[in-house]
């Protein structure tokens, strides 16, 4: 009998709720709830390992399903390597690709540690378990991919570790979140409404990202002992982009476009202003994760051609040249 996508999905969240109940039961048993900056006492589990395995299966379930109608519904064939290098000029999506994987895994260990919390899972624990979690679902699904036209590929689960290491590291050492963290800025592009419109599949819409690891220079002040003035509202740090590359190629017209910038953290702005207030402060963890057009300003260059431009923050449009 042949394996379905549907069957993948179902084996995925039965294994994901025999993993997260067999790991919160073993970490109450022998894992204390480490001291960490986040949570120097520690607190007591409250949370039901079966409602936990329950939204875990949940999540993984969401995840399968939405791999298979963006990425595997072409049909399943036998398993396959493929080696589509990093950020070379000839690689699939310039490098995009392996910085999407890296974000992801960030977003998913922050996003599944807050619902973990939620249910009652120490911060500490929870951060554990999300990031084991993120870890092994995001390679699962790099395992499917074997099966698939796109082929396993060593390079994604490398990107899949790194994401998922800063995540756990930055969700259980506030003052590592503090000073580091990464974001996306996107904004659909015309190959993708004319050809994919679909939610499913804006994640291949690449040509319309942009990937900025950040110092956010409020914490690195407060990590000095010194006040940030208004500093507190800078962000610097390198910024990645493709163009032309995915969702639809074009060899003459290629970008991978790297630089530097420096723009304003409107995190900080909404939380000075909302100053304590619960709506502005989940408004503003928000855009932790995701970068606002306009507000930065990039000196790049395109790696193919050896162009120097400035980017706005808008994705590949909207640049100046020099």
């Amino acid at each position: 009998m042949g394996v379905g996508p549907w069957s993948t999905v179902l084996l995925a969240a039965l294994m994901s709720a025999i993993l997260s109940t067999a790991g919160l039961r073993e970490a109450r048993a022998s894992v204390p709830v480490l001291a960490n900056d986040r949570d120097p006492a520690g607190t007591t589990d409250a949370s039901d390992p079966w409602l936990v395995a329950g939204v875990s299966s949940a999540i993984v379930g969401t995840l399968m399903v939405w791999g298979s109608q963006a990425w595997w519904d072409h049909g399943l064939e036998p398993f396959h390597w493929r080696d589509t290098g990093y950020f070379g000029r000839d690689t699939y999506a310039g490098g995009a690709d392996k910085l999407g994987h890296f974000y992801a895994t960030y977003l998913l260990v922050h996003g599944t540690t807050s619902i973990y919390s939620a249910l009652g899972v120490p911060r500490t624990r929870a951060a554990w378990l999300a990031g084991c979690g993120v870890f092994l679902t995001s390679n699962w699904i790099e395992l499917i991919d074997g099966f698939t036209e796109f082929g396993f590929e060593s390079g994604d689960v490398v990107a899949n570790s790194l994401g998922t290491a800063l995540g756990v590291l930055t969700t259980l050492y506030p003052s590592v979140d503090a000073v580091v963290g990464a974001r996306i800025g996107y904004a659909p592009t015309r190959d993708f409404l004319a050809h994919d419109k679909t939610v499913l599949k804006w994640i291949n819409d690449y040509s319309g990202m942009l990937f900025y690891l950040d110092l956010k220079m409020d914490g690195v002040f407060s990590l000095l002992g010194r006040d940030p003035g208004w500093w507190r509202y800078v962000l610097l740090g390198p910024v990645y982009g493709t163009r032309d590359y995915s969702p639809i190629r074009r060899h003459a017209t290629r970008q991978r476009i790297f630089g530097f910038q420096v723009g304003l953290s409107l995190p900080q702005i909404l939380r000075t202003w909302g100053d304590g207030d619960a709506a502005v402060d989940g408004l503003a963890r928000i855009f932790d994760f995701y970068a606002m057009p306009l507000l930065s300003i990039a000196l790049m260059k395109d790696l193919n051609s050896d162009a120097w431009f400035l980017n706005f923050g808008v994705s590949q449009r909207f640049n100046v040249g020099l």
